[in-house]
């Protein structure tokens, strides 16, 4: 599954240019606080969301995280994030795409 604020045949090792698809999006509420940024500058949200019952007490998935934003500026004034987000139903959302140590969500900034 890619997700992506551009065109989706566009990713991959050979950065082609702007990827983007020129529409622009709003934020989503639940992935700002999971980031730690108000939901009003948070812009171009992607995300897919479902319901699982896990056949076990172990779930695992696996990610790779990639920016066009890595490339531009320094400091980098455009922070692009991630954030896997698992809730028991009632619960609230824990993000499991953190870094080790305390070191906040995984983002171009962190």
């Amino acid at each position: 599954i890619v997700l992506t604020t551009g065109y989706a045949r566009k990713a991959g090792n050979d950065l082609q240019g702007t990827l983007s698809d020129g529409l622009g999006s709003g934020g989503d509420a639940d992935l700002a606080a999971a980031l730690g940024v108000p939901n009003n500058q948070l812009n171009d949200a992607t995300y897919i969301e479902f319901d699982f019952v896990p056949a076990s007490t172990k779930v695992t998935f696996r990610y790779l995280f990639a920016s066009k934003e890595y490339q531009t500026n320094f400091p980098c004034t455009i922070s692009d994030g991630f954030a896997l987000l698992l809730r028991k139903v009632g619960d609230p959302y824990t993000n499991l795409a953190v870094l080790p140590g305390g070191a906040g969500p995984v983002s171009v900034t962190n």
